[in-house]
Parts: structure tokens; sequence; C-alpha cells
């Protein structure tokens, strides 16, 4: 048992280190979405590799080095979270509401310095550290305090597991309400994988709770329960790792700011709008999103978005998709007066649906029969 134990703790350090040289070494790690991932999986990195050093006995490099370890802990979920909202935001906003995520987890490991290397001696830090991973806190001052903000870490991590999860699930729920005034395709196909790793977050979240719960000198006997959480963390570090190295860029940033300069004082009719998307018919385009309008009328997205939703009483997607079915029933009509055999994957794909099934499903939503059936019926 000692082997698998050993073996789900290096596999912990092995997932996110992997993806992390993977990422630099593929040259991705330019982009701002990227970098964050790379710290994430650079922080668990670390964290893993000194949890080895200190489930396998090797207490004075992670005596040496518990400062850093409660620094990068209860940086993973605040980080998890940072790179989930950079990779669905329009603009990721560097305000302090970005970096109030950073200020506890600095202030615990600046906490344990000061009490560990500072206020205690070499050999009161030694006795200091294993009291707190036997659970048998040593009498005096600095002994009593440095136990209890050990106490306090762990409670303050085993929280914001729950969260941060909590963050994610509303990020997630923002970012599907914002893209349907963005994009005419289904764009949270790019990120569904956040809903498996959830899961496995959920997962990591009672293991660490659980871990948490029990004394470090009676965890370190529970070579099974040591194997399945830290298996679990691997899991879900390597799973982040996988589709964060393949999410693609959801906004473009430089557009983004473009469009944000023009005014938003710019007066748009229904029939403008209505007018240039049949002239252009730039809905055939399976790239056109809303800031192709925005760059068109010089306004912004915010405005234009809400003009949208008051002219035409339907957001940008279900417009953009309206004026597509429309001219999948012009071509599927055409073809029945002219007996023609249709290839029905073509007419999505001209019509500007980056896919069949999402064409097959907004054009029964539509009109209540699928493109086959309405091409039947056609007198």
């Amino acid at each position: 048992m000692e082997e698998i134990k050993n073996a789900a703790l290096l596999f912990s350090i092995f997932a996110p280190f992997t993806w992390m040289v993977s990422i630099i070494l593929s040259g991705l790690h330019k982009t701002p979405e990227k970098r964050h991932l790379i710290f994430l999986l650079l922080g668990a990195t670390i964290a893993y590799i000194l949890t080895f050093a200190k489930f396998n006995n090797h207490l004075g490099f992670y005596t040496n080095l518990f400062p850093i370890q409660a620094l990068v802990v209860p940086l993973l979920f605040p980080l998890f979270y940072l790179y989930f909202k950079i990779i669905t935001s329009e603009k990721m906003v560097y305000d302090w509401k970005y970096y109030i995520h950073f200020v506890m987890p600095v202030i615990l490991s600046l906490s344990y310095f000061v009490v560990s290397k500072i206020w205690m001696n070499q050999e009161e830090e030694s006795k200091y550290m294993y009291s707190i991973l036997h659970s048998q806190p040593e009498t005096g001052t600095k002994f009593v305090f440095g136990y209890y903000l050990y106490g306090f870490g762990r409670l303050y991590y085993l929280v914001s597991s729950i969260f941060y999860l909590i963050l994610i699930g509303r990020c997630y729920a923002r970012y599907k309400a914002l893209i349907i005034n963005i994009f005419p395709s289904d764009q949270t196909k790019e990120v569904n994988w956040i809903k498996g790793v959830g899961i496995l977050f959920l997962g990591v979240a009672i293991f660490n709770s659980i871990i948490h719960y029990i004394r470090n000198n009676d965890l370190a006997s529970q070579d099974m329960l040591i194997a399945l959480s830290y298996t679990t963390f691997g899991s879900f570090f390597w799973i982040v790792g996988l589709f964060g190295f393949r999410q693609p860029q959801i906004y473009n940033a430089q557009v983004v700011e473009k469009t944000e300069l023009f005014p938003n004082d710019v007066r748009i009719s229904k029939e403008e709008i209505h007018n240039h998307l049949l002239k252009s018919k730039a809905y055939l385009n399976a790239e056109m999103n809303i800031y192709h309008l925005c760059t068109t009328f010089k306004t912004n997205r915010t405005y234009l978005s809400a003009e949208i939703n008051n002219q035409f009483q339907m957001n940008f997607r279900t417009l953009i998709n309206s004026y597509r079915i429309e001219e999948a029933k012009t071509l599927l009509a055409d073809a029945k007066k002219k007996n023609l055999i249709l290839s029905f994957e073509q007419i999505a794909t001209d019509c500007g649906f980056n896919s069949y099934s999402s064409f097959l499903r907004v054009f029964k939503s539509a009109e209540g029969l699928s493109p086959s059936e309405f091409y039947r019926n056609r007198s």
C-alpha cells in the first residue's frame, strides 16, 4: 500500500508539472490566460512536492519551505477561479478586486515566516513543526500562537475551497448570459469542460475537508485515503492542464478594446440594422459577432446589445440566427423548385452555421420542423 500511496503523491506532482512545461515549450505562455494557468500549475507542483516531502518524513526540507507551502496552497483555488474568469471575460480588469484574492494567502505566508523564522530559533522551529504535524501543541506563547495560526490556516483553506467553487459557478452563469448578446453560435461549448472539472473540484474540496479534519499524525497511517485523495488532486490538475492547453481564445482583446472607445450616444434605428444585415449578408459569415456591427456603426457593445434587445425584442444570437434561417428557407425552397438533391450540411455552412447540429436545432426551434421536413413539405 505504501507504493500506491507514493505513486498517487508523485502523480499529483507529475500532472501539473507536465502541462506547465508543455505550455511553456509550446510558446502559448505569451497570452494572459495561459500565464494564469501556468501560475496555477506551478503553485500545484510546489504544493505537492512539499506534501510528498511531508508524508515521506523529509521534515527538514518541509520545515525550511513551510512558509512557501503556506502561500501556494491557499492560492490554488483563487488562481483557478481567476484563470476561469479571464477566459470568460471580455476584458480582464486588474483592479483591487483582482488583487484581493491574493491578500490572505500572502498574510498567512508572512505570518508563518515571522513566527517560525524570526520569532523562533531553529530548535524551536523544529519543535513547532513537529507539534503541528503531530497535533501535540507545545506550551509557551510562541507555540500556542503558532498552533492556532496553523489551525486558522487550515480552516481558511477549507472555507475558501467552497467559496471559490460558488464563485466559479456564478462566473459561468454570467458568461452564459453574456455571450447570447455577443456570439450567434453557442460559445459555451468552448468551456463545457469546466462542468466536468467542477465535479472533480467538488471531489477535491471533499477530500481536502477530510484530510484537514484528520490530525496529521493519524493521517500519515491512512495510506488508502492519501492515495485516493492525491489521485483525485492529480486528476483534477491533469484535466485542467489538458483542456487549458487546448482552450482557444474566446474574445479578441484588441477588438474589444477598440469598440470600447466608440461613443455610446450614437443612435441606431431598427431599420438601419435590418438594412445593413440584408445588404451585407454579414450573418452568412460563421465567425460573425456583435463586434463586427459595433465597428460598422461606430458604437460600443453595451449600447448596441441594449438597442438590439429593445428594438427587435430579441438578443443578438436570436436575431442573427433568424436571418440565417430565412436564408436557409430560401435555399431550400429554390432547391425544391428546381428539384435539386440537397446536402443539408452544405446548407448549414452556406447560411453561416458552424455545425449541422446547430443548424438543425435552431431551424426546428424556429419553424417547428426539421430542414428535411420543410423541404419535403414545399409544394
